[in-house]
C-alpha cells in the first residue's frame, strides 16, 4: 500500500538528501562514537554537525575541509594537506597542465570551427569548407554552414590583396562574428590556408 515517489517518477519531487538536525543528534545517540568527523556538506554544516556531536558529548571531533587528512591512533588529529580535487588527465593517462588545459576548457565552453581553402595564384581553387564541432544551432545545420561558406567567400576576396597572415585573420574574424550572431558563442576559429 506504499507508493514511492521519486524524481524519475515526479519530477517535481526533489529532497535534499542532506539529514535534519534532529536526524543528526539521533543516529550520534544511537552510535554512540568515540570520535567525529563530519563529512559532505559546505564549511558551514560541517562546523555545525561538529558542534552539534560535541553538545552531545563527543570529546574528540575534528572539523576539516576537502584535502586535510585526519589521523587516528586511539586519539584524531589533524595531519598534513594534500593536493585535491579533479585532475584532468589526457588519453594515456599523463596530467594535462598550462596551456593545453586552458585550450581544452575554451573549446569545451565554446566549440570550435575550421574554415579550409586551397589557393593558387591569389585565387581560391577549392573550398572553402567549414566544419563545425561543439557549436550549438550550427553543427550538422546546412544552411548555416553554407552560410558560413559565403561569409569566408567575401572575407577571402575583402583581404587577398593585404597577404596571408592578413588573409587568414580576415577570414578568422569574419566566421566568428557570424558564428556569435548565429549562437550566442564566440567559437574557436581555425584557417587552414592552402597553397598549390
Amino acid at each position: 500500500g506504499v507508493r514511492l515517489c521519486t524524481r524519475i517518477t515526479d519530477p517535481g519531487v526533489h529532497v535534499s538528501g542532506h539529514a535534519s538536525r534532529l536526524e543528526q543528534e539521533r543516529m550520534i545517540e544511537l552510535t554512540r562514537p568515540k570520535a567525529f568527523v563530519p563529512l559532505h556538506g559546505t564549511l558551514h554544516h560541517l562546523v555545525r554537525h561538529g558542534e552539534l556531536a560535541r553538545a552531545l558529548g563527543v570529546e574528540q571531533v575534528a572539523v576539516v575541509e576537502n584535502g586535510t587528512s585526519v589521523l587516528f591512533n586511539g586519539r584524531l588529529e589533524v595531519g598534513p594537506k594534500f593536493q585535491h580535487g579533479k585532475v584532468p588527465v589526457s588519453f594515456g593517462g599523463s596530467d594535462l597542465e598550462g596551456e593545453t588545459l586552458a585550450w581544452r576548457v575554451e573549446l569545451g565552453r565554446n566549440g570550435v570551427a575550421v574554415v579550409c581553402l586551397a589557393m593558387a595564384e591569389g585565387r581560391i581553387v577549392s573550398g572553402p569548407t567549414v566544419l563545425t564541432r561543439g557549436v550549438p544551432g550550427v553543427d550538422g545545420d546546412g544552411p548555416a554552414l553554407a552560410s558560413l561558406v559565403k561569409i569566408a567567400q567575401k572575407a577571402f576576396e575583402r583581404a587577398r590583396r593585404r597577404g596571408r597572415a592578413d588573409l587568414e585573420t580576415e577570414l578568422r574574424r569574419a566566421v566568428r562574428r557570424e558564428l556569435e550572431a548565429m549562437s550566442g558563442t564566440r567559437p574557436t576559429v581555425e584557417v587552414q590556408l592552402l597553397e598549390t
